[in-house]
């Protein structure tokens, strides 16, 4: 491609919001962690190998094949999400998805969600997203 030679329309998209397909038969839900198998579509976190995090879901999607459906996910801000063992110390800690709602400071595969920001209690902890989120 040759340089620009005028002015263009850049489409700018402000970032905090972006659309993935779908796996086939894969509900994911308003609030859920979600992330990319292996063929780059959307399904719901889980401790699973090659996993990677795109966000939180926006909405409720539901496909019936891939590639038919899209999901929207946010990709920024501090959501609240349930874990196995929290106390004030997992301020600041980087966490791991352990399903498509449940973080904890370690697990076998480690797919990184983004860090606590906030203890709320033992049960749940407000996570920070923008840092790891592809």
């Amino acid at each position: 491609m040759a340089a620009l030679a005028a002015a263009k329309e850049a489409n700018k998209r402000a970032g905090d919001q972006k659309r993935y397909l779908l796996k086939a038969s894969t509900t994911i839900y308003k609030g859920a962690l979600v992330c990319l198998d292996t063929n780059g579509l959307a399904v719901p976190a889980a401790d699973t190998a090659s996993f990677i995090f795109v966000g939180v879901a926006y909405e409720t999607a539901t496909s019936a094949a891939s590639g038919s459906t899209y999901v929207t996910v946010e990709k920024r801000g501090e959501y609240e999400m349930v874990t196995s063992s929290a106390t004030q110390a997992t301020t600041g800690k980087k966490v791991f998805a352990s399903d498509d709602q449940t973080v904890a400071t370690s697990t076998t595969n480690s797919i990184a969600v983004g860090y606590v920001g906030e203890f709320v209690s033992a049960t749940k902890v407000r996570v920070r997203i923008d840092n790891l989120v592809q």
